[in-house]
């Protein structure tokens, strides 16, 4: 009777595991995995440098995200994609933000669908750099960097605009995967 009754207890605390595990640790392997490793994004350099050209040619966007994600921005500014505020998003609606830019929509659509697609994320145009943040985890970022200059970038840490940012690997023809914060 004690063995039936030692498997017995064996089996709740089994399934008690097997609960906790279910409720509390999966979850967060599962988010943990939705997040893109460093190399799982690869760039295709001929098409970011094409965008880069284009978005400079246009002239009136130095900073845009896919808009995909809870925070968005044109040109530094926040914005929201609904044109009702609600809890999911925050900032001006952004078809004001395109008219006090003087931004065409189906221009900024086209930049837009490019992040989106490519999963670069995030474009922003800071001095001579060109920096394309795919992800991050709360203070940490990791994307490409494009150098609009022949100086030489080296291996320690270096700012652009509000990120501290280093090389991973030189790509060549001006490009870097970069880390930071």
């Amino acid at each position: 009777m004690t063995l039936r009754k030692g498997r017995l207890i064996g089996l709740i605390i089994g399934i008690a595991l097997l609960m906790i595990f279910a409720i509390k640790i999966l979850p967060g392997l599962m988010f943990a995995s939705a997040i893109p490793e460093p190399h799982s994004i690869e760039l295709d350099k001929v098409t970011a440098t094409k965008f880069i050209s284009d978005i400079e040619s246009y002239g009136k966007i130095f900073e845009l995200d896919d808009c995909q994600r809870y925070t968005k921005r044109i040109n530094g500014i926040s914005v929201r994609m609904n044109e009702k505020e609600n809890d999911n998003e925050y900032g001006t609606y952004y078809k004001l933000i395109l008219k006090d830019e003087s931004i065409d929509e189906k221009v900024f659509e086209n930049f837009r669908k490019y992040l989106d697609e490519s999963e670069l994320r995030t474009y922003q145009k800071i001095e001579d750099y060109s920096l394309f943040v795919v992800d991050g985890f709360l203070d940490n970022i990791w994307g490409y960097l494009y150098l609009h200059s022949d100086r030489e970038l080296g291996t320690e840490y270096f700012n652009v605009d509000h990120h501290s940012i280093k090389i991973i690997e030189d790509l060549g023809d001006n490009w870097y995967r970069i880390a930071g914060s």
